[in-house]
């Protein structure tokens, strides 16, 4: 992949990488709720003519005619009493969504820490943690006030997440 052999390589645009074969690995990929989105359609209807249905989204993507429509929002009950949103795609936009997901993953993953195990392929929470207690004990560290990142999307300096993305 050229961002792993040239680091210094920006990409100006990414819909030329998305083809049918990647769409169709992308539906496969994605959870199918039984839910509708917004569209009335459920991930079992777009499967019925899965081909069709996947050969339309790439010609839209092609011709820059794809919009993603509104996310159907829901509400649960949380069990103190206050509720929780929960958004629900339509189908072909989860299918978009991962295909774009892949693809950004190729670019940005060589540029992350080993240790940074956030949302990639092969890491996990349960991974993180067990590096945290590694350290600990490797640094005979007896306490950790706080290991949590709650809130970190609304915390981090979007200005210098931007300007990082923007190198690529």
């Amino acid at each position: 992949m050229p961002a792993e052999k040239n680091p210094d390589m920006v990409f100006t645009s990414l819909t030329h990488r998305i083809d049918l074969r990647l769409l169709r690995d992308s539906f496969r990929l994605v959870r199918k709720s039984k839910s509708a989105g917004v569209d009335g359609v459920s991930a079992k209807q777009y499967a019925e003519n899965l081909d069709e249905n996947l050969c339309n989204l790439y010609q839209r993507l092609r011709r820059g005619q794809y919009a993603a429509t509104p996310v159907k929002r829901i509400w649960l009950e949380k069990e103190d009493g206050g509720k929780r949103p929960i958004g629900i795609p339509a189908p072909e936009d989860k299918i978009v969504q991962k295909a774009t997901e892949t693809i950004l993953n190729v670019i940005y993953d060589v540029d992350f820490y080993d240790f940074s195990h956030g949302f990639r392929k092969g890491h996990s929470q349960h991974k993180a943690i067990h590096e945290l207690r590694e350290q600990c004990l490797k640094l005979n560290i007896n306490r950790i006030a706080d290991a949590d990142v709650s809130g970190f999307s609304d915390n981090i300096n979007h200005r210098l997440l931007q300007d990082i993305i923007s190198r690529r």
